[in-house]
């Protein structure tokens, strides 16, 4: 399985091992599930390679990984084990936090007067400026108001019926 992210990375689940105690057993111990992971940062070129873990083999384990300020956790490692035997397909269930985006610190834009009507499609959401700048802009405050990093390259502009 493998995810491309709007931050310019790409995760890929390469192997899930899940050895918990299963469901209405009595076990020792807990047991743990991990799951493999490369994820390659498109923007730096790095790629990181993890092991992330849910449950315990009594000791501390790595549940979480910051690449270019993006944590990623594994949550879970589905479906969980049973008594009965079973071949269904493990999924591995990652949390991907986000930096959270400081609005008053963004960069600042200059934007000419130059009346030159544009309406941008930002992921699926419509906006509209008096020019492809400040259609920007306005896609930036949108991205900013739902705490999402702005992603220049998704902001997709036509003029008059023509891509910009």
């Amino acid at each position: 399985m493998v995810s491309t992210f709007s931050h310019s990375l790409t995760i890929e689940v390469v192997d899930i091992q899940d050895y918990r105690c299963p469901r209405d057993a009595f076990c020792i111990w807990q047991g743990l599930a991990s799951a493999a992971l490369v994820v390659t940062d498109h923007n730096s070129q790095d790629v990181v390679e993890s092991e992330l873990f849910v449950g315990t083999f009594g000791q501390e384990t790595a549940n979480s990984l910051t690449v270019d300020g993006v944590e990623i956790s594994l949550a879970n490692v589905l479906p969980e084990p049973t008594l009965e035997p079973s071949e269904a397909i493990k999924t591995a269930i990652l949390s991907i936090k986000f930096p959270k985006v400081d609005c008053r610190s963004a960069v600042p834009q200059f934007c000419t007067l130059q009346y030159d009507p544009v309406t941008c499609d930002y992921y699926g959401q419509e906006i509209f400026g008096s020019n492809s700048c400040f259609a920007s802009l306005n896609a930036q405050n949108v991205a900013c108001s739902a705490d999402q990093p702005f992603v220049p390259s998704a902001l997709k502009c036509t003029r008059n019926g023509f891509g910009l």
